[in-house]
């Protein structure tokens, strides 16, 4: 099977696996990240702009110790999302207004094997 072949098949593999997706817009629409759970319960994201995969699926995770992990096992418990605009004016430099405008997205994890 050439590498190609084989890469879309992982992708597509992957893609049936995650549980839970959520999707997150950017304001104007030009971004858009997509977080799920694989498999086993990894948290995992990806991130296109305009259409276009920009962030290839990446594994989120941290090593407190060699027996404790935070790579998966995890349930996703709970989501939200938020939209957040406003306009600020700087005390100094060259731009009048700044403009804060962004969507988020908190999403909480639990890892049962660690309670």
């Amino acid at each position: 099977m050439n590498r190609k072949i084989r890469g879309t098949l992982l992708m597509f593999i992957s893609t049936c696996l995650m549980a839970g997706a959520q999707t997150l817009n950017s304001p104007g629409g030009k971004y858009q990240m997509n977080f799920s759970l694989s498999g086993d319960g990894a948290p995992i994201y990806t991130l296109t702009y305009k259409g276009k995969e920009v962030i290839k699926p990446s594994k989120l995770g941290l090593e407190l110790a060699p027996e404790d992990n935070l790579y998966s096992g995890f349930q996703i418990t709970n989501t939200r999302t938020a939209a957040f605009d406003e306009t600020w004016q700087p005390v100094w430099g060259e731009t009048r207004n700044i403009r804060n405008h962004y969507n988020e997205l908190a999403v909480t994890l639990n890892q049962p094997a660690t309670e």
